[in-house]
């Protein structure tokens, strides 16, 4: 039950990254974003129909690729592609470019969106399921995808206005870089892999997590003034426990022990049968 539960979480992740990358918006409010760059009404609405032609065209080119190229692949060069083209869109903002720049930058954003998260994030959902659950797993990502494609279209003109062109497109870019991040650590292959392989793979990315995080937290509580002290009483008893070498040249003798036992040196008369006999006597 917790394996598939991860799986799940994986996948709402996977379809909230699919919003928040603001592509919806760029389709919904491109004509606005173009004429606020300097284009008429009639250019707007032709570069918007340009944009929409590119998602038709590369979302086919997809559909071809997509088992070649694998889900993973696909998800991780889409999601760094528009993480650049966003960056682009903030340089046009700020640096006042010329918005063929705009154009240019938006139809590649686009292109690689119907390349990657646009289709694969609902394969990879679908393939992660076995047919008992993917009914209801493919339910409950469907709510996460429209609730986040409500929140970022609420949001995306209110965002604009209250901190400019410049830092909306960098906060999209950042949210394309973690979902970059999510899909390498957390995100399997899942092209003809039956679902209890993919889950086992799923199984591994969490446990590696898990103990990445633990590793952080024990080299925090080496950090603290209680680790330290207790480094140091270790070093102390250490140092307690050591044998101190007798002087060069003295020999031990075996069949004595204690303050006894350093029978001289090598040579002398302690350290032959006679002396030993003589001490003995004595």
């Amino acid at each position: 039950r917790a394996r598939w539960q991860r799986a799940l979480v994986v996948a709402v992740c996977l379809m909230l990254f699919q919003q928040f990358t603001g592509n919806a918006n760029v389709l919904s409010y491109a004509p606005i974003l173009f004429q606020e760059l300097g284009m008429t009404e009639g250019q707007a609405l032709l570069s918007t129909v340009l944009l929409g032609m590119c998602k038709c065209v590369f979302t086919a080119v997809a559909l071809a690729t997509v088992d070649r190229f694998g889900r993973r692949r696909l998800l991780l060069s889409g999601s760094a592609v528009m993480c650049a083209c966003l960056c682009c869109m903030a340089a046009v903002f700020s640096h006042q470019l010329p918005v063929a720049v705009a154009v240019g930058a938006l139809s590649v954003y686009v292109a690689a969106y119907a390349m990657s998260f646009a289709p694969v994030t609902w394969l990879v959902t679908s393939e992660m399921f076995p047919a008992a659950l993917r009914g209801r797993a493919i339910g409950a990502a469907t709510v996460a995808n429209w609730s986040g494609n409500l929140a970022v279209t609420l949001t995306f003109l209110t965002t604009i206005d209250a901190i400019g062109g410049t830092v909306t497109f960098l906060l999209y870019a950042a949210l394309c870089a973690a979902g970059f991040c999510f899909v390498l650590t957390m995100v399997p292959e899942t092209v003809r892999r039956e679902p209890d392989e993919i889950a086992k793979d799923l199984d591994a990315r969490w446990a590696r997590l898990v103990l990445q995080r633990v590793g952080w937290s024990a080299l925090r509580d080496d950090d603290t003034p209680a680790a330290q002290r207790r480094s140091s009483g270790a070093a102390t008893a250490d140092s307690d426990n050591t044998i101190t070498p007798l002087p060069a040249g003295e020999v031990v003798n075996p069949l004595m022990t204690g303050r006894g036992a350093a029978v001289g040196t090598s040579g002398s008369e302690g350290s032959s049968p006679r002396g030993l006999r003589h001490r003995q006597e004595r």
